[in-house]
């Protein structure tokens, strides 16, 4: 399926979430709908939903709040980020306490630091970001 735009990917997966029915327990840190895969461990103290896919082998660390995203397989997100209508790429990593949002697309094997902000940030693959993104652009 090519959905063209990462907008519209993100709108396409939260039509078809609203129509599934949940394939996990329901728990106090889950906002249905989502969909995550049974290797994936979520610890208690996480919000996870609405509208949210998390792939394979993805490590979720405490405190992590994910909501109208997709998470693709073997990304670790540290402790506290924050990540909001976006897509992660395979094989990330997401910084302790960094915060990606505002349909950001980042690309497989993507390191972001601690502490980072993306706002709209489009990052190609195989970058390593020490710097905020305060406004929507592309990152090569």
């Amino acid at each position: 399926m090519d959905v063209g735009q990462p907008k519209d990917f993100l709108k396409g997966t939260q039509l078809y979430l609203d129509n599934q029915k949940p394939i996990i327990p329901s728990t106090s840190n889950l906002i249905h709908p989502v969909i995550i895969h049974e290797s994936v461990k979520i610890p208690f103290n996480c919000c996870i939903g609405p509208h949210v896919v998390i792939g394979p082998n993805v490590i979720v660390e405490e405190g992590v709040r994910i909501k109208n995203s997709t998470i693709l397989p073997k990304t670790t997100l540290k402790q506290h980020c924050f990540i909001n209508t976006s897509i992660i790429g395979r094989k990330c990593i997401i910084g302790q306490w960094s915060r990606v949002e505002n349909t950001s697309v980042i690309g497989d094997e993507v390191v972001i630091k601690d502490e980072i902000y993306l706002n709209g940030a489009l990052v190609c693959n195989n970058k390593t970001i020490s710097e905020n993104v305060l406004e929507p652009k592309v990152v090569m």
